[in-house]
């Protein structure tokens, strides 16, 4: 049986402004477009995470920090239509974020859980995970070493870990305060991808390319509602300097590359370093 873990404030965990962030998003969350299950993006999303877990039949994948489930729903349906059968687990530590996993599916299994304190009581739980826009959470230093250590217990011997993240200078229209932020909370994948191969990890990364056009309103209202956490540093004030400088600056309709890092890292049958 899956265990069932309460959440604890170490690594992803429900703690400061994050904490505060997912909670109040969490009601409009899955209505942004890069969350949004009847859009294109997520579909290519998905496409994407499909290819690079490569999973088998009989494999246990967990999404670590998959949020409300929604995107973890379309996966458990995706590989259950391919694969016959597909043991998916949502591990989330925003009960405010998993509480709504139910809208999604039925027959998903979901544990409200910290990343640290799920590992611990669930050694070599899965044959693939997936990190999906939460590789950012997990801090520097001895946090990240902490989460990369627990990713490399709940794996099984041979397993695949893959984590999608995004460059360091996106392609994004964010206001300027917008973009600082962003790049405060982030690494390149490259260095992400040193730290895993390290660990014993045999690593690659794959970037994918999606174009995305929207009506400037939209993201204005998205940058509103603060969509993602490089938002919740800055003040209702910063907010509203950057609707304003948004209207002025930007096009009526948005246009840009939405372009992704796919951080590609197997657990070795035996101990030793190589490259996907």
């Amino acid at each position: 049986p899956l265990p069932e873990a309460e959440a604890s404030c170490v690594v992803m965990a429900e703690a400061g402004e994050h904490s505060d962030h997912y909670q109040a998003v969490a009601a409009k969350y899955d209505q942004c477009v890069f969350y949004d299950s009847s859009g294109p993006l997520v579909h290519w999303q998905l496409e994407c995470c499909c290819k690079h877990l490569q999973t088998e039949p009989g494999h246990t994948v967990l999404d670590i920090g998959g949020g409300t489930g929604q995107f973890t729903a379309l996966l458990e349906s995706r590989l259950n239509k391919h694969l016959g059968h597909a043991s998916v687990v949502l591990v989330e530590p925003s009960k405010g974020m998993i509480d709504r996993a139910g809208e999604h599916s039925t027959t998903l299994q979901c544990a409200n859980a910290d990343l640290l304190t799920y590992a611990a009581s669930a050694p070599g739980a899965a044959e693939r995970i997936l990190l999906k826009e939460v590789v950012h959470h997990f801090g520097s230093g001895e946090d990240f070493q902490a989460a990369v250590d627990a990713l490399w217990t709940l794996l099984k011997p041979g397993g695949l870990l893959v984590i999608l993240t995004r460059p360091k200078e996106p392609e994004y229209p964010f206001f300027p305060r917008a973009l600082d932020s962003w790049k405060e909370g982030v690494e390149e994948p490259s260095v992400w991808a040193k730290t895993f191969e390290e660990a014993g990890f045999r690593v690659g990364v794959h970037k994918e390319t999606f174009t995305v056009s929207m009506n400037r309103a939209t993201w204005v209202q998205m940058t509103k509602d603060r969509f993602w956490s490089c938002f919740a540093p800055l003040e209702d004030s910063e907010i509203e300097e950057g609707v304003a400088w948004m209207q002025d600056n930007l096009s009526a309709t948005v246009t840009f590359d939405e372009v992704e890092q796919y951080i590609v890292a197997r657990k070795p049958e035996m101990p030793g370093p190589s490259t996907l």
